[in-house]
């Protein structure tokens, strides 16, 4: 037997072997690449490492989204002067983010907060909302996501409460609200 590459072949069902063509052999091969690309592209959303959307960008938006506008609030700790002047604009302003349905979530440190109260944010990991919106080298961000669930505002500091309330006013949805409800409150 010679030591030359034999044509692959595949066995009849009358038991007859012959050879398969060139075109019928590298068909199944690229058949077998097609699938593989198919099933990792179909697999992409799955782990959500599409798009920049990770799977807790996606908690986040499943929570809130058409119910809710999110004021993320990134802090290393709650000593942090940017985050404690936020805070100190959201207090003096309570009604105005009521009024425009704003849920505050606060991660400092490892911990994860809503303002108000919410056991939503249970199951939000300090890391995973640092990793989602890449937060993790920052030592103050804010970032807010409108009730479509697209981020409408990214700052590394506090946002005064007219602007973020003049920002949100002007939204379509919001016009929607305030008409609605035939009035808004100011700041």
């Amino acid at each position: 037997m010679t030591n030359q590459l034999q044509p692959k072949s595949a066995k009849r069902t009358d038991g007859e072997v012959r050879p398969l063509s060139n075109r019928a052999a590298g068909s199944s091969v690229k058949g077998r690449l097609l699938g593989l690309v198919i099933l990792f592209s179909f697999s992409i959303p799955l782990f959500g490492i599409a798009g920049g959307t990770t799977v807790m960008a996606q908690t986040i938006k499943e929570s809130y989204q058409w119910n809710n506008r999110v004021l993320l609030l990134f802090s290393e700790s709650s000593d942090n002067i940017l985050y404690q002047k936020q805070l100190d604009l959201i207090s003096t302003n309570q009604r105005g983010y009521t009024d425009r349905d704003i849920v505050v979530v606060k991660v400092v440190g490892q911990a994860v907060k809503t303002f108000p109260s919410s056991s939503r944010a249970q199951k939000f990991s300090a890391a995973e909302l640092r990793a989602a919106y890449n937060a993790e080298q920052t030592s103050f961000r804010s970032i807010l996501i409108g009730k479509d669930g697209g981020v409408k505002l990214d700052r590394n500091e506090p946002v005064e409460s007219c602007a973020l309330f003049q920002l949100i006013d002007g939204m379509p949805m919001r016009l929607r609200e305030i008409r609605e409800q035939g009035y808004k409150i100011g700041c």
